[in-house]
């Protein structure tokens, strides 16, 4: 047996526009048609059963009127969600829901709200709720022992530095030091010494 729904407060601070909670989602998922599927399906479901419930609010001539939506009903043969500019609208499935909504969704200023702790338990809001993505790190990448070999070398050769030393001249004196013929490709002894030819 279903567990019978508690009674929400329609003024209540915990209803969320849902252009707000649109937006969330297209954030999450990276695409408007993902994050109005996601949106359509949980709205056709019964609250009891995992949906979200919803409200309209609607004003016209100064005289504000608040509709709650139980059923899911409302959403699978009434209207359905369409992307418009950066939030949603909601368009009617048919004509017979044309007539008989008209008066709530073409009259004065409406706005859509949904319920946001049944959002939170499908969809968290907060990074910290929210499943993290676990990435292998690559490991870092070791240098060649001959790398430190020669830093040490144009150390002992220029304790005061070697920065205003050509890098071919570094190069050649450091191998010679080492006693070593300095090689025809000399990105080695640049690698290390943290420099590019000088041209």
């Amino acid at each position: 047996m279903a567990a019978r729904p508690r009674k929400l407060a329609l003024n209540s601070g915990n209803w969320w526009p849902l252009n707000d909670a649109y937006r969330h989602r297209y954030s999450v998922v990276g695409n408007s048609d993902f994050a109005i599927a996601d949106l359509q399906q949980a709205l056709e479901r019964p609250p009891e059963n995992g949906g979200l419930p919803a409200k309209l609010r609607q004003q016209v001539a100064g005289k504000d009127r608040t509709y709650l939506f139980r059923s899911p009903k409302f959403w699978r043969e009434g209207v359905r969600l369409m992307r418009w500019g950066e939030g949603v609208r909601l368009v009617f499935r048919s004509e017979y829901a044309r007539k008989s909504l008209a008066p709530i969704l073409m009259r004065g200023t409406v706005v859509a709200y949904i319920w946001k702790p049944a959002y939170e338990k499908l969809w968290p809001t907060s990074p910290e709720a929210a499943p993290k993505r676990h990435t292998r790190e690559k490991p870092p990448r070791r240098e060649p022992p001959i790398y430190g070999t020669i830093r040490q070398k144009a150390n002992d050769l220029y304790p005061q530095g070697y920065d205003l030393i050509p890098t071919n001249v570094l190069i050649d004196e450091v191998y010679t030091a080492l006693g070593k013929d300095a090689p025809k490709r000399r990105y080695q002894g640049e690698r290390a010494l943290g420099r590019r030819s000088k041209r």
